[in-house]
C-alpha cells in the first residue's frame, strides 16, 4: 500500500529507514518501479516520483522555459519536505538518470549512492561527437512528426523495430498522449550546461548499467561516464534500453547487491 504526499509522489516503507529516490524514464511514470520497490520497502523509505508531465505530476505549463534545473528544484522540494537534510540513495533510468546526475552535481555530499541505467545525458558528449549530433537530429525529427508516428519512431528506436505495434492498445494510447513530453525532455537535456568534466566531482558510489542490445549512443554515454567517475562500477544485462522494465529481475538484482554492499 502506497501513500501520497503531493501530486505524483508515492511513498512506500518506513520513514525511519534510509531513503531512496526513484526517477523514471521518458514516456513512462513512477509505476515502472513497482516491482523493485516491493523488494526494497522493508529496509528503505522509497520515494517514487513522477517527473513533470508524467503520471499524476503537474503538467509542464511553459514548454519554452522547461529545464533540468526546474525539474531538479521540484525534486528537491519533495525530498526536503519528506526527509529534511538527511542523505539518500538515487535510482534513475534514461531521462531519470539524467535528472539523477543533475541532482548529484548539486548535492554531491548528501547522496549515498546512485544506480543509473543508461542515463541519456547527451549534453555530456563533446559537441563534435557524432552520437550527440545523432540525438540532436533525432529530437528534431521527433518534433516534426504527428503524435502516433512520433511515438512509434521513439519507442522503436529505443527498444526494437516493431516494438510499438506489439504493445497493448491501452499502453499505446497512453504513450501517444505523452509523446510531446519527450520532446521537452530532449530539449531540456541538450540545453544543459554541465559537462563530462563536471561529473568528476561526483564521489559517491555509482553503478552504471547498460543493455547489451541498446543503441550505441547509450553505450557511449555509459562508457564516457565510467571513464571520469572516481567510484564507479559498470554492468551489462542482456536487454535493450528499457531493461529495468523488460528485464527487471536482472536489473533489480544488481540494485539489491549494490545497496546491500554499500549501505
Amino acid at each position: 500500500m502506497s501513500k501520497t504526499t503531493a501530486a505524483g509522489v508515492y511513498l512506500h516503507g518506513n520513514a525511519d529507514k534510509p531513503a531512496i529516490i526513484f526517477l523514471h524514464s521518458s514516456l513512462s511514470s513512477s509505476a515502472q518501479w513497482r516491482k523493485l520497490i516491493r523488494l526494497l520497502k522493508l529496509n528503505f523509505y522509497c520515494i517514487n516520483i513522477d517527473l513533470l508531465g508524467y503520471g499524476k505530476a503537474p503538467q509542464i505549463m511553459d514548454v519554452g522555459r522547461y529545464s533540468l534545473e526546474g525539474e531538479r528544484e521540484r525534486i528537491m522540494r519533495v525530498i526536503n519536505s519528506l526527509i529534511g537534510d538527511n542523505p539518500f540513495h538515487v535510482i534513475g533510468h534514461s531521462y531519470g538518470g539524467v535528472n539523477a546526475l543533475k541532482l548529484g552535481l548539486s548535492l554531491n555530499n548528501r547522496i549515498l549512492s546512485m544506480v543509473l541505467f543508461e542515463p541519456v545525458a547527451f549534453h555530456l558528449l563533446d559537441k563534435a561527437c557524432r552520437h550527440r549530433q545523432q540525438m540532436i537530429d533525432f529530437g528534431h525529427k521527433l518534433a516534426t512528426l504527428d503524435p502516433i508516428p512520433a511515438t512509434q519512431f521513439f519507442t522503436d528506436t529505443w527498444s526494437a523495430q516493431g516494438y510499438f505495434n506489439r504493445l497493448p492498445a491501452i499502453i499505446q494510447k497512453n504513450m501517444v498522449k505523452n509523446i510531446h513530453q519527450v520532446t521537452c525532455n530532449f530539449n531540456a537535456g541538450l540545453k544543459e550546461l554541465n559537462t563530462l568534466q563536471d561529473c568528476q566531482r561526483l564521489n559517491m558510489p555509482i553503478t552504471l548499467v547498460q543493455g547489451r542490445l541498446s543503441p550505441e549512443s547509450a553505450h557511449v554515454i555509459v562508457n564516457s561516464l565510467s571513464n571520469v567517475l572516481s567510484n564507479c562500477r559498470q554492468y551489462e544485462i542482456d536487454s535493450g534500453h528499457m531493461g529495468p522494465i523488460t528485464h527487471h529481475q536482472e536489473f533489480n538484482e544488481i540494485v539489491l547487491n549494490q545497496l546491500n554492499e554499500w549501505y
